[in-house]
């Protein structure tokens, strides 16, 4: 449990390398801009993988953020799950942060 909160609190590190000027606009982004956005996966994972202490598990959640059930999603890592989370517990972030924190835009 406590890989799925550290996880799900981190899981968007890596918008802070997303230029704001993406972030904030709020016309529909061009494929580059989106292609450019998804990375903040990889980025919050490079930049998680530096914190002292952190699990496979919180890793996966960050790196799995945006994978769906069915495996749809942002797929930036090819790999198998790290910590051997199940899909429901790697979506489980996706599901927070859907309903209850962030929605995301859904002309994206």
């Amino acid at each position: 449990m406590r890989a799925l909160g550290l996880g799900t609190l981190l899981h968007d590190i890596g918008r802070e390398k997303i230029p704001s000027q993406i972030l904030l606009n709020k016309s529909p982004w061009t494929k580059a801009e989106l292609s450019f956005y998804h990375q903040h996966v990889a980025y919050g994972v490079e930049m998680a993988q530096r914190l002292p202490g952190i699990s496979a598990a919180a890793l996966d959640v960050i790196a799995m953020h945006h994978e769906l059930l069915d495996a749809a999603g942002t797929r930036t890592n090819s790999k198998a799950s790290r910590s051997g989370a199940s899909p429901e517990l790697r979506a489980l972030p996706m599901l927070l942060t859907t309903t209850a924190i962030a929605p995301i835009r859904r002309n994206r």
